[in-house]
């Protein structure tokens, strides 16, 4: 089962627009509490008002008249405590979940406590980065996936290299910058090239390039026009079983998009219980009257 779940897509972006969506909570924060309290006044206040003669926008305004600045100033810094509040206990692990892998060396840890039994963070396979279609020729892009920050570009001659992010020269971003020179990848600080198997091909000041001088390739393969990584919590080099390849999709099956959902569970439940057509009917019995929709007729 090769699916996305489990792999999360930072963008360059992200930050700015989390806090032009937290600005825009905020303000409906804001907003809220003011409405709820002017109405409130409105109606506490509404009782004493004896003079029939008000009209109703008149008698809004004697009542808003009587809402005082300290309890506007009150009402706008309980909506910032709520909103932080709620920020600072819930935000930290959708951020953790969503946003930032775990590090490295955490996963490392994880792997090894298996023989206490835990599973590892993520299951030995073959994982979808991107459709062809997303990554162009000479494009580079940036991805956070499987606990790793990595770095991916298409090479002039069409194949696409997958490799760790950071440049084993100095530690430089080589999706922040880099540029595809050629069928290699080049660093943007000091201009090192590398190939798609990681190999340094050139380095613009040196006659000899070092056997150090090699980034960490991930094992990658484009196939029903998408591209997938090979991931081993152990770091084995070699897959233990070969990247799926499914005829029937090179064979009139059109692309209609795709949808991204985040759930809060170990990534293996999911394709798992998806596979397991016969709990359907015992568990989802509401829903199983939908199960002839996903069979494959002819």
């Amino acid at each position: 089962i090769n699916a996305e779940y489990g792999v999360s897509l930072l963008h360059s972006s992200k930050f700015g627009g989390r806090m032009h969506s937290r600005g825009k909570l905020l303000s409906f924060f804001v907003g809220a509490f003011l409405l709820a309290f002017v109405l409130s006044s409105i109606l506490a206040h509404s009782h004493n008002v004896t003079d029939d003669t008000l009209s109703l926008s008149e008698s809004v305004w004697e009542n808003l008249k009587t809402v005082q600045s300290s309890q506007i100033i009150s009402t706008v810094v309980l909506a910032v405590v709520g909103y932080f509040g709620y920020d600072f206990f819930f935000n930290p692990f959708s951020d953790l979940a969503h946003n930032h892998p775990v590090p490295s060396k955490g996963i490392e840890a994880i792997n090894r406590s298996r023989l206490s039994g835990m599973p590892p963070c993520y299951p030995n396979g073959w994982y979808k980065i991107f459709d062809s279609f997303e990554l162009k020729r000479g494009e580079v892009k940036p991805l956070n996936v499987l606990g790793n920050h990595l770095v991916a570009f298409r090479a002039e001659d069409g194949r696409v290299g997958v490799l760790d992010g950071y440049c084993p020269h100095l530690g430089a971003d080589l999706a922040i910058g880099g540029v595809v020179k050629g069928n290699c990848l080049e660093c943007p600080f000091h201009g090192w090239k590398f190939n798609a198997d990681g190999k340094c091909a050139s380095i613009p000041y040196a006659d000899t390039i070092p056997e150090v001088a090699h980034a960490t390739p991930w094992i990658c393969k484009e196939v029903n026009k998408m591209i997938f990584i090979y991931y081993h919590s152990e770091r084995n080099p070699e897959p233990i079983f070969p990247c799926p390849f499914y005829p029937e999709m090179e064979n009139g099956w059109v692309y209609h998009g795709k949808t991204s959902h985040f759930v809060s569970a170990h990534i293996q439940e999911l394709p798992e219980n998806g596979a397991d057509v016969a709990h359907l009917h015992h568990l989802h019995i509401p829903y199983s009257a939908l199960i002839p929709c996903l069979l494959y007729t002819s």
